[in-house]
């Protein structure tokens, strides 16, 4: 299937939108956790990749590369202060 940039980068936006808010209400109940909430939006979606054909294997390399992708909150701090000191030091020497 393939998909334009474009729609990829709104659908990606849309999804994580709704999957913060579910986390936040999650978050706010007595009656739900964020850790169970994920694990079910995790489940359910594998269950609807399975129903729309997608192998196994494709949709463990899917999970596989986005879980390696990712970075935290800490290694974004890190990376960010690594830009910071560059332009200053560029900024210096100017």
């Amino acid at each position: 299937m393939e998909t334009n940039g474009k729609i990829l980068e709104a659908t990606a936006e849309y999804s994580f939108d709704k999957f913060l808010g579910a986390m936040e209400e999650a978050a706010q109940s007595d009656e739900l956790d964020e850790y169970h909430t994920a694990v079910g939006f995790i489940c359910d979606a594998v269950g609807y990749m399975k129903e729309c054909g997608v192998e196994e294997e494709e949709l463990i390399g899917h999970i596989r590369a986005t879980y390696k992708a990712h970075k935290t909150e800490d290694e974004l701090k890190v990376i960010e202060e690594i830009d910071i000191k560059n332009i200053e030091m560029k900024d210096a020497k100017n």
